[in-house]
């Protein structure tokens, strides 16, 4: 059965009030992407079930889904996803909800109109956004949600990125359905590392293994790098620390949690050029040869050290996959 859009909130969503300056390109019409970029980002979680019900927080699944259509839109180009997020209040459909005890604070923030708050301002301050009841009966809706989709590309997006955005959405969408998978498989035991996982190959595009590879491996060590324990953030809340695969994928094609560690970028080089590895004790080797060498100290002290394990011990690195890497990577090193 079709869902029609109330014409009041199809007005909002083609009236979206954008920057024009910045240089923007024909594909996003000569103005800024953010606050569509944005909706999208949020259509996508409620279709993946991450959102179901009418609150809308600004977490690692939101900053996730915004970069992966702001990184096809405006591929390099910074920015802040904190903006549309807060700038959204202004267009209607869009308005912000208080932690208990904070409405009035809250409140004095929005009227002083100043600039964008900080994360952990709005982290403190604000539940999450409500949306319109208009806008959330539609975006619980698949037709309404599709509906609500395309008015939003075919409005903001110009040639051929509206058809490249409308194939992000199952990209994104499925990358949750994976990591659910993935975190299924580590409730079994892990057999020969190298069968790999054409179930999961078959099912889901790369991009999409590759973020819930990403969201499963990073959120089991909390963000933190495994090696050094660095938990660095950008004002806007993205994570340094990235997913590393033991064995390499394009070896084993296997994205099993236990297959990761999350470390920061440093240490998930060094570990892949076997400066570093793991004892199935979960130590740090740091190789001889950097040992040798006037290195920084900070990164020679992790000899011998205790690795942050993840809290959930179904998480732990597979034994099989650590000795490989010693074997095949850093006895190797050269």
């Amino acid at each position: 059965m079709a869902m029609s859009l109330a014409p009041d909130l199809i007005h909002q969503l083609r009236s979206l009030r954008r920057d024009g300056n910045g240089n923007w390109g024909p594909n996003t019409l000569g103005k800024a992407p953010h606050k569509p970029i944005m909706l999208l980002a949020v259509l996508d979680l409620y279709a993946a079930g991450h959102l179901h019900e009418n609150l809308i927080p600004y977490d690692e699944a939101l900053l996730e889904a915004f970069d992966c259509y702001w990184q096809l839109c405006c591929p390099g180009r910074p920015t802040n996803p904190l903006q549309p997020y807060w700038y959204l209040k202004g267009e209607g459909f869009w308005q912000h909800q208080a932690r208990p005890g904070y409405r009035q604070a809250l409140a004095t923030l929005i009227s002083a109109k100043a600039k964008v708050p900080t994360r952990s301002l709005i982290a403190s301050q604000v539940a999450g956004a409500v949306l319109s009841q208009a806008f959330y009966a539609a975006a619980m809706n698949p037709i309404g949600r599709e509906a609500l989709r395309q008015l939003l590309i075919s409005t903001y997006f110009g040639g051929e990125l509206r058809q490249a955005l409308a194939q992000q959405h199952q990209v994104v969408v499925d990358a949750f359905a994976c990591a659910t998978a993935l975190q299924r498989q580590a409730e079994h035991d892990l057999q020969d590392l190298f069968c790999g996982n054409q179930a999961l190959d078959s099912a889901y595009t790369e991009e999409s293994r590759n973020l819930a590879f990403r969201r499963v491996v990073v959120g089991a060590y909390a963000h933190h790098c495994a090696f050094c324990g660095a938990r660095i953030r950008t004002p806007s809340g993205r994570s340094a620390v990235q997913a590393a695969h033991i064995v390499p994928f394009h070896l084993c094609r296997n994205n099993d949690p236990r297959n990761g560690l999350a470390l920061c970028p440093l240490h998930h080089w060094a570990f892949d050029q076997g400066m570093l590895s793991v004892s199935d004790s979960h130590r740090i080797s740091v190789h001889a040869y950097a040992r040798e060498l006037p290195a920084d100290p900070g990164f020679v002290a992790l000899h011998r050290q205790a690795m942050r394990l993840p809290d959930d011990p179904r998480y732990l690195p597979a034994t099989q996959a650590l000795a490989w890497h010693r074997k095949e990577i850093f006895a190797k090193a050269g």
